[in-house]
């Protein structure tokens, strides 16, 4: 499988443990980046996205993660994977890999 690895930023992506109220720039975000899920799914590849704040405040355990979906890739182990970590990544992930 080939991985695509996507690095949001909390504001121009809504993050929702930072923002309450999204602005239209944010659903709009959001929306291109369930296209652009769904279009690289169709393609063969598994998405992994990450917060700003997850990079700022876990870089250890984004790095590790990596390594391990590296070493591991297929669907079901980076899912694993991501719930072992318990990054907000998990259910971002899993909110897109389900459209």
């Amino acid at each position: 499988k080939k991985l695509l690895i996507e690095v949001d930023g909390d504001y121009w992506h809504g993050n929702s443990e930072k923002f309450l109220t999204l602005t239209d720039r944010q659903l709009k975000a959001q929306e291109n980046d369930r296209i652009k899920d769904i279009n690289a799914k169709k393609y063969g590849y598994i998405v992994l996205r990450f917060w700003e704040s997850d990079i700022n405040n876990n870089i250890l355990r984004i790095k590790n993660l990596l390594e391990n979906c590296i070493l591991h890739n297929s669907e079901d182990a980076i899912e694993q994977i991501t719930q072992l970590y318990n990054l907000k990544n998990s259910n971002y992930f899993q909110n897109y890999a389900s459209n």
